[in-house]
């Protein structure tokens, strides 16, 4: 993995993970964490060489004896030179263009196995994108399904059950209720419910198909819109610092075609209180831009997400346009019909 050219770290331990855990048949799967703000690569990609002339003029010169170890020495420093100067760039993407080639390439990969049952579909698409964000997540969840790991991560000391829980998020017969607010003047808004109707494979419908998601929580189909691919995956393995990226095409109800990007961050463990009680959740929060339509906009959302449960206990959404807001979104769990005993 190492002698990969531009072997970036994370990509690297994601395969040495995918690989442990195909070969152990899933009975080992080692768990990675990291700090790092910022790309680091083992290998960078870029070649050094030194010109065929200054070769055969250093190997010419080139003495072992006593008398010109002096001399050798200025010579090696000039060939380090010389390297420095005939270094051959490696013709890099920007940062922007290496996205939009793995999303393009990715999705266009996702599409043709994401209705597969062969496990090893799954494991050559997350060796080929071990970060592709939602993608990897939603690759990582198919591959649990068909070939479900021996082990379970453990709890640690002190932690509520609830947050090492690795079972479905959704079942047939789910109900949730929710109480809306408004987030700067807490003025409540409508109540509503949502009821698991069907789940077929990972296609999850709620309230006779008026809502459309993954067994990830990733919004197919909403009011605004539809989503392709979907938007708003929630991750396989909950661990604070873990962030991912994701990208999506809207096409909204008002006949306008959004471009979604986003960023997603796992941010810390909190006990939060809503009407329906008291729950220890992950606290996520997800800054998304969009474009397309008349305007530029950002949504920030929180999320305070119990593992057992593929929708948020909480969420709080801000959006903002040219600087001015647009939405200030409060959503709680006021009750709950869901068994995961």
């Amino acid at each position: 993995e190492l002698k990969r050219p531009t072997a970036k770290i994370e990509d690297v331990f994601k395969r040495v993970r995918l690989n442990v855990r195909k070969q152990s048949q899933g009975r080992q799967i080692p768990w990675e964490s990291t700090s790092l703000e910022d790309d680091f690569f083992f290998n960078d990609g870029v070649k050094h060489t030194i010109k065929p002339e200054e070769l055969a003029r250093m190997a010419a010169s080139a003495s072992s004896t006593a008398a010109q170890v002096k001399a050798d020495a200025a010579r090696l420093q000039e060939a380090e030179r010389l390297a420095a100067m005939t270094r051959i760039n490696d013709q890099r993407l920007s940062k922007e263009q290496q996205k939009e080639r793995v999303f393009k390439e990715s999705k266009v990969a996702w599409d043709s196995i994401k209705g597969s049952t062969n496990p090893e579909d799954f494991y050559s698409f997350l060796l080929h994108f071990p970060t592709a964000g939602e993608l990897t997540e939603m690759a990582e969840y198919r591959l649990d399904q068909i070939s479900k790991p021996k082990i379970t991560a453990s709890v640690g000391k002190n932690q509520d059950i609830s947050l090492g829980y690795t079972g479905d998020r959704f079942k047939v017969g789910d109900r949730f209720e929710f109480q809306s607010s408004d987030v700067l003047t807490n003025v409540l808004g409508e109540k509503y419910t949502q009821r698991v109707t069907s789940i077929e494979g990972d296609i999850v419908q709620i309230n006779n198909g008026s809502l459309i998601v993954t067994q990830l929580g990733a919004g197919i189909k909403n009011p605004r819109g539809t989503y392709d691919p979907p938007v708003g995956s929630l991750p396989v393995e909950f661990q604070v610092g873990k962030k991912w990226s994701g990208r999506s095409t809207q096409k909204a109800a008002d006949g306008n075609t959004y471009d979604l990007q986003f960023e997603t961050k796992v941010v810390g463990r909190e006990a939060v209180v809503v009407p329906a009680g008291t729950f220890q959740t992950y606290k996520l929060v997800r800054t998304m831009f969009v474009t397309g339509g008349q305007r530029p906009s950002t949504l920030v959302t929180t999320f305070w997400i119990d593992p057992r449960y593929g929708v948020p206990i909480k969420s709080e959404e801000i959006g903002r346009s040219n600087g001015h807001l647009y939405r200030s979104d409060r959503r709680e769990l006021a009750a709950l019909k869901a068994d995961r005993s």
